[in-house]
């Protein structure tokens, strides 16, 4: 409502400097956030728990498919589980197995 009440007055310099503030607040939340928090952990290999043997997370490789595995379980959780299978889960009362997957 605030935008739009910005561009219809003739301070289209205004409008322009507001809207661009909420888009770099909004990008600074996000990167704050716990989700890209993880996947920077796992990019940058500075939280290495090596959960498989097979799996160098020091690598290149092993980071990506770290990172990988974050974004997919957040994805599934919130777009393709039930809401109450993933009350569950988060809930430690169910485990999802391969939930990356």
């Amino acid at each position: 409502m605030v935008e739009a009440g910005l561009m219809k007055t003739r301070r289209q310099d205004v409008a322009h400097a507001f809207i661009t503030y909420r888009y770099e607040r909004q990008k600074a939340r996000e990167q704050r956030s716990p989700f890209m928090q993880k996947v920077g952990e796992k990019l940058t290999a500075s939280n290495v728990e090596n959960q498989n043997a097979n799996v160098d997370e020091y690598s290149f490789g092993g980071r990506k498919g770290e990172a990988d595995s974050v974004l997919m379980k957040k994805y599934a959780l919130d777009n393709l589980i039930s809401p109450k299978a993933r009350y569950l889960h988060d809930n430690n009362e169910i485990y999802i197995h391969d939930l990356d997957s």
